[in-house]
């Protein structure tokens, strides 16, 4: 065995561990940009360079570009056949997301791209699935598994496997198939089966949508790739498309976190709060829970924008009174978080109170949200969101100890499980309505 082939497998292999690590200790939100990064497509243009030279890999990275639609297409292939399943949900949607890759791959084999073209036509689909993945919900994982030996075993075996095929197929292929196979999710699939057969995929959906964000740090790495191998060798043409990678990830983040900043200082209304000092000698908030309070403010940001979505789309007027409430509760619980990172008044506004469990949103499979336009559909899409939201907060507290953090968090909890009981309410007058009879 060639120290090539092992330090193939043991790259790949970090490069797996080290996102799924990402996924579960930051947020699969973070793992999705990540994904977007040039780690199996570099590595795998890397070892082609090695392996048979530079040219090829150039020629390579050429169809790779065009490879990131039949990767978009993958993605997008298994939210939807995952979405819709509730059970055999990871084997039948990875066939008829391998099977769209394929046959999308053998579809652009056929055309002759140029550089410009196969530069414009990732760019132009990328666009398309971030607003094909628009209403797909942010959701974190609150409590990871332990790295036991199984577990890491079974990761790096899923990824080993891969790299091996990918790049062993391109001896056998011209440079255009072996280009098309650079884009294969060879980090970025055996991540999504982590996620999913370790925590849902709710969480695996939240990877899926935030991948095109990332991939642009792909097309920056692949066009690098093209430019600079012949010229600067596999070396320096790989350490520069990585730098190129990375500063598109850095601009990306730079604007996202100058769009949060002005999020947090306005209110949904767009009109700009008062700002308030706190007291000399008043106790700063603990860095901790701050963090934690942005990211309240965050969901109760995406709660609202959810509902006023379906409000947009909802025909019937007793539908659209009940979203509008649902969307000013939303937009109260983020008021009430800005105030209170400010230092404005402590937890005591929001109160605890009994609240009853229809458990209708634990007995009944979630509605597409695309295609939610009835009653019975919005109120039950609506109390899974709830019921989510609950478990979140619920879950969060539950990993703090005693104090004003965990107060918080249950207070904010036992709003939410009030709206889910709410709707739900709605949603059994909706499906089962009162007789005459009784």
């Amino acid at each position: 065995m060639s120290l090539l082939f092992i330090s193939k497998i043991l790259v790949t292999i970090g490069t797996v561990l080290a996102l799924s690590a990402v996924a579960e200790r930051v947020s699969p939100r973070a793992a999705g940009i990540l994904s977007g990064y040039p780690l199996g497509a570099a590595i795998a243009l890397f070892f082609m360079g090695v392996e048979i030279g530079p040219e090829f890999a150039a020629m390579s990275a050429v169809y790779t570009q065009v490879g990131l639609v039949a990767l978009q297409l993958f993605v997008y292939v298994y939210f939807r056949v995952s979405a819709a399943l509730s059970r055999r949900g990871i084997l039948i949607s990875s066939l008829a997301a391998l099977g769209a890759y394929f046959a999308a791959s053998a579809l652009l084999r056929l055309v002759p791209f140029s550089a410009a073209g196969a530069l414009l036509l990732p760019l132009a689909s990328a666009g398309l699935f971030v607003f094909l993945f628009r209403r797909i919900e942010n959701v974190p994982i609150v409590r990871s598994v332990r790295f036991t030996g199984s577990v890491l075993a079974l990761r790096a075996g899923a990824a080993a496997l891969m790299i091996v095929a990918v790049t062993g197929a391109a001896h056998a292929v011209g440079p255009a198939w072996a280009g098309l196979f650079a884009a294969f999710p060879i980090a970025l699939f055996p991540l999504m089966l982590i996620v999913h057969m370790t925590y849902g995929k709710s969480q695996v959906h939240t990877i899926i949508k935030n991948f095109p964000v990332g991939i642009g740090a792909l097309m920056a790495y692949t066009v690098s790739v093209a430019a600079l191998y012949p010229s600067m060798g596999v070396g320096w043409g790989t350490v520069a498309s990585f730098g190129a990678a990375t500063l598109y990830l850095l601009l990306y983040s730079a604007g996202l976190q100058r769009m949060r900043r002005r999020s947090r200082r306005a209110p949904l209304g767009g009109a700009e709060p008062q700002r308030t000092q706190a007291a000399e000698g008043e106790p700063v908030m603990d860095k901790n829970l701050t963090a934690l309070i942005d990211t309240a403010i965050r969901r109760e940001e995406e709660a609202h924008r959810f509902y006023m979505d379906l409000h947009a789309r909802a025909g019937d007027a007793a539908i659209k009174e009940t979203l509008a409430w649902m969307a000013a509760e939303e937009e109260k619980h983020r008021a009430f978080l800005v105030a209170y990172r400010a230092g404005r008044f402590g937890a005591e506004p929001l109160r605890m109170s009994d609240v009853v469990s229809y458990r209708i949103a634990e007995h009944h499979k979630e509605p597409d949200p695309a295609q939610a336009t009835g009653r019975e559909d919005i109120f039950l899409l609506a109390a899974h969101r709830e019921a989510r939201a609950h478990a979140f907060y619920r879950e969060l507290a539950e990993q703090h100890p005693p104090g004003e953090a965990r107060d918080t968090l249950l207070r904010m909890a036992n709003e939410e499980l009030k709206h889910k009981e709410k709707v739900e309410y709605l949603y059994s007058n909706t499906a089962f309505p009162q007789t005459s009879g009784g």
